[in-house]
Formats: structure tokens, C-alpha cells, sequence
């Protein structure tokens, strides 16, 4: 069972709340998430805007560095 604000997140391209939804369940700040993606910061918050898409690279690279380790590690998720 994954939360509902991961509904999409990998491999899809994420909507910019999916974006926000997921750096905040696994605690990091924007710019904590732009260095695990190498990315800088300007781009992560242009995409948590919504000011351009996250790509699917990106995408993937996010959820297999912080979330799949963020919800093996949670009570009741550890089939994400």
C-alpha cells in the first residue's frame, strides 16, 4: 500500500503537489531534495511550482534514492 500522495510519483511524470507531497514524507527540505537528484535548487522549486515538469528521469531518481527507502523503513508500507 503506498500513501496517496504518491499516486503517480514513479514512473509517471508527477503533478508539482505529488512533488511536494513526496520531499515532505520523506523530510527533506527543497534543497536537501535538489542535491539527492543533482539538480539545483531553482529547479526543484520551478517544479514544485509547476512552472515546468519534473522529468521522468528525475521522477525515478527521486523515488528509488528517498522514497523506496523511506517506505521500506515505514510501519504498514513495506510493499512500495
Amino acid at each position: 500500500m503506498k500513501p496517496p500522495a504518491l499516486r503517480g510519483l514513479a514512473p509517471a511524470n508527477p503533478t508539482p503537489s505529488e512533488i511536494r507531497d513526496a520531499r515532505l514524507l520523506c523530510k527533506y527540505s527543497k534543497r536537501e531534495a535538489a542535491i539527492a537528484v543533482h539538480v539545483s535548487t531553482a529547479a526543484w522549486v520551478a517544479w514544485e511550482r509547476g512552472d515546468k515538469p519534473m522529468h521522468r528521469a528525475f521522477s525515478e531518481l527521486f523515488y528509488y534514492k528517498c522514497i523506496k527507502p523511506y517506505l521500506e523503513t515505514e510501519k504498514g508500507f513495506n510493499d512500495a
